[in-house]
């Protein structure tokens, strides 16, 4: 990513830091749950299934650990937790979730792991599918809750000496 520095020009971003995964993470944690929990009263069919497709093509993605290899699966992974935002009814809980999706990708991008929770990240989000399809808006909430405390020990975990994080 690059940053436009006042007076300065532009500049490659620096590497992600733990501070910025936990501020992240909790940013994360204040938003999506809630997104969900909003989604879960409206999921209309074409939604779920969407959800579901975006399940299916994470499973079928390369998981890198070059961006191009495991673009598929970001993308998917993305498109999930997109379309619960976009489907949670309040434009305000939108813009929240939009503003995160740069640092989000930022992580991802200079990681330089590719994809280490896969299976992990798939069978959290067929949990929180389970709940959404069942209209239970309390599971679907606590869902999301365990899948991003769980991606949150995962990249801490995976953080390599470099400072910069895992994908999450």
């Amino acid at each position: 990513m690059v940053q436009r520095v006042a007076l300065k020009g532009y500049r490659v971003a620096p590497l992600a830091s733990a501070d910025d995964m936990a501020h992240l993470m909790e940013a994360r944690l204040v938003i999506e749950p809630v997104n969900t929990k909003l989604a879960s009263e409206r999921m209309a069919e074409d939604v779920i299934a969407a959800l579901e497709q975006s399940i299916h093509h994470m499973e079928a993605a390369p998981r890198g650990p070059s961006f191009a290899e495991f673009r598929g699966y970001f993308d998917a992974d993305e498109l999930f937790h997109r379309l619960i935002a976009e489907n949670a009814g309040n434009p305000f809980m939108l813009a929240a979730y939009n503003a995160l999706g740069g640092q989000v990708q930022r992580f991802r991008l200079f990681s330089g792991v590719g994809i280490t929770d896969a299976n992990h990240a798939i069978s959290e989000h067929k949990a929180i599918f389970k709940a959404l399809q069942a209209g239970d808006g309390d599971d679907a909430s606590a869902q999301m809750v365990r899948h991003l405390s769980n991606v949150r020990s995962r990249a801490m975990a995976d953080a390599p000496e470099t400072g910069a994080l895992p994908e999450i």
